[in-house]
Order: structure tokens, then sequence, then C-alpha cells
């Protein structure tokens, strides 16, 4: 009896699982355009260069202009301002600004994206942290006041 409830649960998890895979699937081939600009995105994210990520931010721009609620462009969106805010010294905290607006907007559009819960999470992280370190430099480095030489000469 309980082999047989297990298996039930398991066949109908199962099912739950390709059935929601299938729509997703389902969902990328209604649009297209919208998939391969978001794919152009993802590829050129796994080169972190400063050109790299603007190419991929206006590959995942290009994708929202075929299909305006594609959630994983928006959660490229995403990516592409943290990866900004990171390549750029972390000197700009707007970007993850940025990057949290986008990532709210996928997980609206698609609250079981974990990909868009994890953007959101690490532009909200890197934003706590940056506001609550003391005030260094765009690198981290803290400045410190220059010691005064005295009067003797070097020789």
């Amino acid at each position: 009896r309980q082999r047989r409830l297990i298996a039930q649960q398991l066949t109908l998890s199962v099912a739950r699982e390709l059935a929601e895979k299938e729509e997703e699937r389902l969902r990328f081939e209604a649009n297209p355009e919208a998939y391969h600009a978001y794919l152009v995105g993802s590829s050129l994210m796994s080169k972190l260069t400063l050109p790299h990520i603007r190419r991929a931010r206006k590959a995942f721009k290009q994708s929202l202009s075929h299909k305006a609620d594609f959630s994983p462009s928006f959660t490229g969106l995403a990516r592409t301002f943290t990866s900004e805010w990171l390549v750029t010294a972390q000197g700009n905290n707007e970007l993850l600004h940025l990057a949290e607006q986008n990532a709210l907007r996928a997980i609206e559009r698609d609250r079981a994206s974990a990909a868009a819960h994890r953007s959101t999470r690490t532009a909200r992280s890197n934003s706590d942290r940056c506001s609550e370190a003391p005030k260094t430099g765009p690198s981290g480095w803290r400045s410190r006041p220059a010691r005064r030489l005295s009067n003797r000469t070097v020789s």
C-alpha cells in the first residue's frame, strides 16, 4: 500500500515537472525572435568585459522589444547591470538599483524563476554591503591621512 502511494506521488510529481517544462518550451517557441536575442545576450555574458556586457544588454533589450514580458530577458538585464557594477570597480550604485528593478520585473512575470530570485538577492546584498561599508575608494581601499614628514632631509 505504501509503495503504491509513493509510486502515485512520484508519478504525479514527474508529470507536473514535465508539464511545466513543456509550458516553458512552448513559451520560448511562441516567439523565436525574442528567444534568439535572449540566447545571444546569454552567450555574450560568458565574457565579463564591459563591451560584451553592454552588447548583451542590447540583445536582452532587443529580446524584450519582440516580447515585452519575457522574464528571462529581464533576468539577463539584471545580470548585465550587476556585472557592469563589478567590472567598473563598484563605483556606480545606480547599476545595482537597475539590476534589482529588472530582477523584480522578471519575478512579476515568472514567480518560479530561480535566476530572477538569485539576481534580486545578488543586487540587494551588494547594495546593502555598499551602504554599510565605510566610505572607501572605488576599489574598496580606505584612504589614510598622509603622514607628515619631519624637517630632516633625506640623503
